[in-house]
């Protein structure tokens, strides 16, 4: 499941979004567990134009311990940083986790 995800971010990456989410499809991101592999899905959704399916496993990928401050900085998720859904998501993220001293 890990190296399929990677496969799948390397393809979305390199333009062939079409084989990307031909092999993100193979990963069972539903019962998925491993944070990165639902972060990696996040990207390779974007990276395809799929912002429905990036914001659904962002957010599966946050409720799973993701940190919030890998999301914020992450180069290839610039555009979705844009979509009010996306704020809307890591508001409700931010008011979960407490302050650090």
């Amino acid at each position: 499941m890990l190296n399929r995800s990677r496969l799948a971010l390397y393809l979305a990456k390199a333009g062939d979004t079409t084989a990307g989410l031909a092999e993100m499809a193979k990963v069972p991101t539903v019962t998925a567990t491993e944070v990165n592999t639902l972060f990696r899905a996040t990207v390779t959704y974007e990276l395809a134009g799929d912002r429905a399916n990036a914001l659904a496993m962002l957010e599966r990928a946050l409720d799973r311990g993701y940190g919030l401050t890998e999301v914020r900085m992450d180069p290839e998720l610039a555009a979705l940083r844009k979509d009010v859904r996306y704020h809307r998501l890591i508001a409700r993220f931010e008011s979960e986790t407490p302050p650090t001293p």
